[in-house]
C-alpha cells in the first residue's frame, strides 16, 4: 500500500452519490461503492458511500488526495434555496427596476467609463452607510461596479472597507465574470452570494466527518469547465461549481475512452448528459451556465441534457409508449422499506403506486391532506385504492 498513491473520488448524482478508490499510479479501480443521494442533506448520502469504500484493506489514512463533484449549487438554484445577499452597484443604477435577487440594494457613488477612466470616487461615508443599512439582515454582500471588468479598483477599494467592518463574506463581480453587462455581473455576484453558506454548510459537514474518519487528504472540488479548485476556493465561489458533476463526466469518459475527440454520453438516475470533447477537453460555454431563471457568465461545459434517465417513469398514453420527464422510485428500492409492494403492483397491474414522502402534512388542507394522510397511514396505494378508502373525492 505503500508503494501506492491512492485516489478517493466522489460524485452525488440526482439519484446515486458513488465513491470509489483509485491506484492514481496505474489508474486501476481498488474499490467502489454506492448509496442513494440524500436530497435534503447530501452529507449523508455522501459520507454512506465513502464508509462502504474501505474495504479489503483500504484505509482513510492510505488516502492521498479527494475528489468531489456535487450537483448542491445547481440543485440549490433550481429549488431556490440559498442565504441573503445585499447587493452594492458602484456608479450604477437601473433606469427600470430589476430583480437580481438580492435581499437588500444600495446604490453608491463611483464607476469608470468604458476607457476605463474614474467617472466618480469612492465615498468612504456612503460605503459605510450602505453596509450598516443591510448587514444585520444579510449572509453576504455582493459588488458590481460600471466597467469593472476594465479598471477593478474601485471594486477592491470597497471590498476592503466592507471586511474592515463586517465578518460578512464579499463577493466582487469582477472575481466571476469578465462581462461588460453590469447587470450579468451584479446577478452573478448575488447568485454566488446565495451559495456561500449553503456550500460553506456542506463542506464543513464534509470536513469534519472526514476527520472523524482519519481522513485528511487534501479535497478538490470539480469546477463546470472540467477544471478543479481547492474547498476553500469552492466554499468562496460555489458558483463556479454549477454543472460540476456533468464536467466531470466529461472528463472521466476523456479518461476512460482514451481519445481526444469524441462525444461523450452521460445516462444517471436522472437524465443524460452529453459532451462534445475536443482536444481532449469539453467544449465551453463562451456565454456561461444557465440554470433556472439565473444567467450567470461563469464558464461552464457546453452540455446538452435529456430528462431521461435509468429511473423516468414510463408510461402509456392514447396506447402511446411515453418515458419521462419525471422521475419516479425504483420497485426494488420502494421494496426495501415496503416489501409486499410487487405482489401488490402484479395484483392491480399499476404501476402508479405513491408512496409518502414527507413526514408532516402541514400546510396541506382539504381533499390534498385527507389523500397525504390516507396513504400515510395505509402505505403505499394505487389511485383505485385510494379511491376505495376515501368517500366523496
Amino acid at each position: 500500500m505503500a508503494l501506492m498513491k491512492l485516489g478517493l473520488g466522489i460524485d452525488t448524482g440526482g439519484t446515486y452519490t458513488d465513491a470509489v478508490i483509485i491506484d492514481m499510479t496505474t489508474n486501476e479501480v481498488l474499490s467502489k461503492a454506492k448509496s442513494l443521494t440524500t436530497h435534503h442533506d447530501l452529507a449523508i448520502g455522501l459520507v454512506q458511500s465513502v464508509r462502504k469504500v474501505f474495504t479489503d484493506g483500504l484505509s482513510p489514512e492510505d488516502v492521498d488526495l479527494v475528489g468531489i463533484s456535487t450537483t448542491l449549487a445547481t440543485n440549490s438554484i433550481l429549488e431556490g434555496v440559498g442565504g441573503e445577499v445585499g447587493l452594492i452597484l458602484i456608479g450604477w443604477e437601473p433606469l427600470k427596476a430589476i430583480d437580481m435577487g438580492e435581499t437588500v440594494r444600495a446604490n453608491i457613488q463611483g464607476g469608470f467609463d468604458y476607457n476605463g477612466r474614474m467617472v466618480h470616487a469612492i465615498s468612504k461615508d456612503e460605503v459605510h452607510d450602505a453596509v450598516r443599512s443591510m448587514e444585520k439582515n444579510v449572509d453576504a454582500i455582493a459588488l458590481a461596479g460600471l466597467f469593472s471588468t476594465i479598471n477593478a479598483s474601485q471594486e477592491k477599494q470597497v471590498r476592503t472597507i466592507i471586511r474592515e467592518m463586517t465578518d460578512l463574506p464579499v463577493v466582487a463581480g469582477y472575481e466571476l465574470s469578465m462581462d461588460l453587462g453590469i447587470d450579468v455581473r451584479a446577478e452573478t455576484a448575488v447568485l454566488n452570494g446565495k451559495l456561500i453558506p449553503v456550500m460553506d454548510r456542506f463542506f464543513r459537514d464534509i470536513d469534519s466527518t472526514f476527520k472523524s474518519m482519519g481522513l485528511t487528504a487534501p479535497i478538490m472540488v470539480a469546477k463546470g469547465d472540467g477544471s478543479i479548485m481547492n474547498m476553500e476556493s469552492a466554499k468562496l465561489r460555489p458558483v463556479e461549481t454549477i454543472l460540476s458533476g456533468p464536467s466531470a463526466s466529461a472528463i472521466g469518459g476523456r479518461m476512460l475512452s482514451g481519445l481526444d475527440e469524441c462525444v461523450i454520453v452521460d445516462i444517471g438516475g436522472t437524465s443524460t448528459d452529453i459532451a462534445v470533447l475536443s482536444e481532449g477537453y469539453p467544449e465551453v460555454q463562451s456565454m456561461g451556465a444557465t440554470v433556472g431563471r439565473w444567467r450567470t457568465r461563469v464558464r461552464a461545459v457546453d452540455m446538452w441534457t435529456a430528462a431521461l434517465g435509468g429511473d423516468s417513469r414510463i408510461y402509456t398514453k392514447n396506447l402511446k409508449l411515453g418515458i419521462g420527464p419525471g422521475r419516479v422510485l425504483p420497485l426494488c428500492i420502494v421494496a426495501e422499506s415496503w416489501p409486499g409492494i410487487a405482489e401488490q403492483v402484479w395484483r392491480c397491474h399499476d404501476t402508479d403506486i405513491f408512496i409518502p414522502t414527507a413526514k408532516q402534512s402541514q400546510g396541506l388542507s382539504g381533499n390534498i391532506g385527507i389523500i397525504l394522510d390516507t396513504i400515510k397511514k395505509n402505505g403505499p396505494l394505487s389511485i383505485l385504492d385510494i379511491r376505495n378508502l376515501i368517500d366523496g373525492i
